[in-house]
């Protein structure tokens, strides 16, 4: 039974938030430095732009996103052991990255979705 004196006290470091993990991460002797963005439509401009053009505050604007979607196919449900086994199941990459980095269930979601893009 946990108590007060019996509970593990870790510090947070983000790692497995969504999973419990509380495994201490090792200090890294120096930081990383910002990798570049791997395609010119990931690189950010919007502080680019004020630079340029001399503005120093960033105009308000309405932000509105069309309610829209249509089902183009259903995929099954994966089972408890396919989620488990999956790996890795979202990848911030471009398509091809992430088909060749992603689990068993995220590239069959990824190969549907890959049938419905135009471009």
């Amino acid at each position: 039974m946990r108590s007060p004196t019996t509970q593990k006290i870790a510090p947070f470091t983000g790692e497995g938030a969504y999973h419990g993990s509380t495994k201490p991460r090792p200090t890294p002797s120096t930081p990383a430095p910002a990798p570049e963005p791997p395609v010119e439509e990931m690189r950010p401009t919007t502080i680019e732009r004020y630079a340029t053009s001399g503005a120093t505050a960033i105009g308000t604007f309405d932000a509105t996103f069309p309610n829209r979607y249509e089902i183009v196919s259903r995929l099954p449900v994966p089972t408890q052991d396919e989620i488990r086994n999956d790996g890795i199941t979202f990848v911030w990459a471009p398509l091809e990255q992430a088909l060749a980095e992603a689990g068993p269930i995220t590239r069959r979601v990824l190969e549907e979705m890959a049938a419905h893009l135009d471009g």
